[in-house]
């Protein structure tokens, strides 16, 4: 999060930052900052909820690129504490935000907005190359800058909090690394800063007050406008009028504010500062100034000594040995966001895409989260939990009861594995035995799509289930080859008529609230120990794939049996026969039934009113075939797709 405004500052002044060859080194990585910023600079697609095995093959792009310049990284992830206390007010403001991104993006306006599970794969993918990650508390910046001084290494990061830290070997914005040349490399190109740096400008700044100029101009920790008399008085850079937007102005009060620290010890330039506020406010801001500067300062630390301070403020909240050894790694980052339910009994739901005049998407997940709630708060007392959710356009506090039948975290442990287990399929409504025969890869993904189809109210939810068993067997299918037909159906999809519009609401708005139920079970699982096989998301579902089947299969008389024929016979999905698996999701999933055909004499005329179909179609991968306009044809149900080049 950081100083807004710094960042534009240091780029607008490019001897701030230095050219820089990253190899044969350690280095610690704000994995948290990583996430979103990786999204952006491989312009990963999110308008359709999620391109989990894109995403995921941008960030091995990113990790080879380290492992061959021989860069050695420590990945140091948020915990969720700060967010419910400190900064509470500041990510709810930014949640509103994130509101309206969303509703932007559902009109392809441009706007990112995260895919629910993109953290989860990004976490399993650094787990299966075994790189060190750390998971804490609270905000990681105080304990990303301890780790890069005690290991005398630079920070990789976007967050302009490290502008300010004072680190022994520079910080490392991420949008200053060169992606472009092909791995492997020698080193990696990009641009180094330094506190040291100001000087070449600011010869006679001391570099120590940095962190108040942060903090008056405003951080996460200390948002005051209390110095506006301040910034009136102190000399800037002349700027005409007409020029002067609002983001200029804050850089000029920067500007101004820097050449007045100039020649100035902390003491002297503190109490001048508090001459311009009111005699009531100054012992109050200068306790909160003192407080946030403190932020700033850090001690060496190794993250042995990280963990086993996180480790013992878990121990001290009652949460036992094997979460807190398991939490510190990041083995249970979903869960680790749900820490402070026992410590405040809250809970900040995501920003997701959604049809914002439904309600909520996370309202059919409510239920396995109260399971949740009811495992981690019990032989507490408490028996609410305050969710903090979107209505309608707004982000707002709900209470939810927890489920009080539930074993304490403590007890878990001396469960078998086939008790946990029933607590996870009890939840679900389903017998144990029921998805036996399913490939244990796709348990949770039953499960999940069970589960939501049960609880969902939303229109044509049987086709979307279909579509998404449709894509994981896609994606989990072993073929020699792949068809012109399935390279089609992994294009993005163009989205034009008011009939697609709706139907991409509609789908959007129903895959979150899947998604919410396939995350949630899987923090359920992960509270009681994996009793089942953690899902991999990546090859779970695509969105464009995904939507794409939707469509096809809202097309077709026979649905299942389209599916059915999109892989080759005999193809092999973990190990099972495709259209025997499909077979098997229909005995415990409610897909779409077959439309007879009527009959031709009585239904003619209606029926090619009814199916006749003409599209454009931008020209696929087979330059041969004439798919600009096409009519309904029975046999193919993927002819009338509207996809981009």
């Amino acid at each position: 999060m950081g100083i807004r405004g710094l960042t534009s500052l240091i780029n607008e002044n490019p001897g701030l930052l230095k050219d820089y060859e990253l190899k044969s080194t350690q280095v610690v990585i704000d994995g948290t900052s990583l996430g979103y910023r990786i999204f952006m600079s491989f312009k990963v697609e999110c308008s359709f909820c999620g391109e989990y095995l894109a995403f995921r093959n941008a960030i091995s792009s990113f990790l080879s690129r380290l492992r061959s310049a021989n860069v050695n990284p420590l990945f140091v992830f948020d915990g969720p504490i700060d967010k419910y206390e400190s900064k509470l007010q500041t990510v709810l403001k930014r949640h509103k935000e994130a509101i309206n991104r969303a509703m932007e993006a559902m009109q392809h306006k441009g706007n990112i907005v995260l895919p629910l599970l993109a953290f989860d794969v990004f976490l399993k993918l650094l787990h299966q190359q075994a790189f060190n990650v750390l998971v804490c508390l609270g905000d990681a910046d105080r304990t990303i800058a301890a780790c890069a001084n005690y290991l005398n290494c630079p920070v990789i990061s976007m967050d302009s909090d490290f502008l300010v830290f004072p680190l022994n070997n520079g910080y490392i914005p991420f949008n200053s690394i060169d992606l472009s040349d092909p791995v492997p490399v020698s080193a990696v190109r990009c641009k180094i800063y330094k506190t040291d740096n100001w000087l070449d400008l600011l010869p006679r700044l001391d570099k120590t007050l940095l962190p108040i100029f942060a903090v008056v101009i405003g951080n996460d920790f200390f948002q005051s406008d209390a110095f506006g008399k301040f910034f009136d008085q102190i000399a800037k850079p002349h700027v005409p009028t007409r020029e002067l937007a609002l983001g200029t102005l804050k850089q000029c009060n920067m500007v101004g504010f820097l050449e007045w620290l100039q020649g100035k010890r902390y003491d002297d330039a503190l109490e001048e500062l508090l001459t311009c506020v009111s005699n009531e406010n100054q012992q109050l801001l200068r306790r909160q100034i003192e407080e946030a500067v403190s932020f700033y300062s850090v001690n060496a630390l190794s993250i042995e000594e990280c963990r086993t301070y996180i480790s013992s403020e878990l121990s001290a909240s009652g949460f036992p040995a094997w979460f807190v050894d398991a939490y510190c790694t990041g083995n249970l980052y979903r869960l680790a966001n749900m820490v402070y339910v026992r410590r405040g009994q809250t809970v900040l739901l995501p920003i997701v895409l959604e049809n914002v005049f439904l309600s909520s998407v996370y309202e059919c997940s409510k239920p396995l989260r109260a399971v949740i709630y009811g495992i981690m708060l019990q032989e507490t007392g408490h028996r609410l939990v305050t969710e903090y959710v979107r209505v309608v356009n707004t982000y707002r506090p709900t209470t939810i009861p927890i489920r009080e039948d539930m074993p304490s975290m403590n007890d878990i442990e001396k469960l078998s594995d086939e008790d946990r287990r029933k607590l996870i399929t009890n939840s679900v409504s389903i017998y144990p035995n029921s998805f036996d025969t399913i490939p244990e890869q796709l348990h949770l993904f039953v499960l999940s799509l069970k589960f939501w189809m049960d609880s969902a109210s939303i229109e044509l939810s049987e086709y979307v289930a279909l579509a998404l068993a449709a894509t994981a067997i896609i994606l989990n299918a072993r073929i020699s080859s792949t068809s012109e037909l399935l390279l089609r159906l992994y294009k993005k999809p163009v989205i034009e008529s008011h009939q697609e519009k709706k139907r991409y609401l509609t789908f959007v708005h129903a895959v979150n609230q899947w998604q919410s139920c396939l995350g949630t079970l899987q923090c359920l699982n992960e509270l009681l120990m994996q009793p089942l096989l953690e899902a991999d998301f990546s090859r779970l579902f695509s969105g464009k794939l995904a939507f794409n089947l939707y469509q096809s299969v809202l097309r077709s008389r026979q649905p299942v049996n389209t599916v059915v024929k999109m892989l080759p016979n005999g193809a092999k999905v973990l190990g099972m026969p495709h259209d025997q698996l499909l077979a098997k999701l229909q005995s415990i999933i409610p897909f779409p039934k077959d439309v007879e055909r009527e009959n031709e004499t009585s239904g003619k005329a209606k029926d090619k009113t009814r199916h006749r179909v003409k599209v454009k179609l931008v020209p696929s991968v087979d330059t041969k075939s004439d798919t600009s306009s096409s009519d309904w044809d029975d046999d193919n149900s993927f002819a009338a797709l509207k996809l981009a080049p």
